[in-house]
């Protein structure tokens, strides 16, 4: 967060809250206006990440569940959900990213036709091509007979180019 305002403090938050990092759960510490100590804390917003109000701020769930399990603000690192699921915050499934990484590693698109990340169906030609972007250039991978090999061919990419962020699904 920007100087001079409420950071992710794990001194902090954790004066007001408890994780439990096998459950991914934080609840209040102590009793606040519409909340009982012991609750669960959090909202889910429409974006699917789950948000609360901290002296009227309003914080990521995950972001803190880092900082209270580490010890540590992820100051301007981004906290990738390594499952893609945004509820699931158990410390196994979080870990840092910089925005680059974090793009990675995420589905496909809801218009994706082949069901694979950097596949798709060449109408010309009437093969699957698979194509990787990386470091802002998009690299043709070649084509192929099926869907499947295509994603063979930009899993192996993916996983050279992005490592441990790459994801083909």
């Amino acid at each position: 967060m920007k100087p001079g305002s409420l950071s992710y403090d794990p001194i902090f938050l954790s004066e007001r809250f408890l994780y439990d990092p096998e459950t991914g759960l934080l609840r209040y510490k102590v009793s606040v206006p519409r909340s009982k100590a012991g609750q669960i804390a959090g909202y889910l917003d429409g974006t699917g990440y789950l948000r609360i109000n901290v002296k009227y701020k309003m914080l990521m769930v995950h972001r803190i569940c880092w900082a209270l399990h580490h010890g540590e603000d992820p100051g301007a690192f981004e906290i990738d959900h390594i499952n893609l699921d945004r509820r699931d915050n158990r410390a196994e499934n979080l870990r840092l990213a910089t925005r680059n990484q974090n793009q990675h590693n995420r589905a496909a698109q809801a218009n994706n036709t082949s069901g694979f990340r950097g596949v798709s169906w060449c109408r010309t030609n009437k093969y699957w091509v698979a194509d990787i972007q990386a470091y802002g250039l998009k690299r043709r991978l070649g084509y192929f007979k099926t869907a499947e090999a295509a994603n063979e061919a930009y899993k192996a990419a993916s996983m050279f180019v992005h490592g441990k962020f790459g994801r083909s699904t």
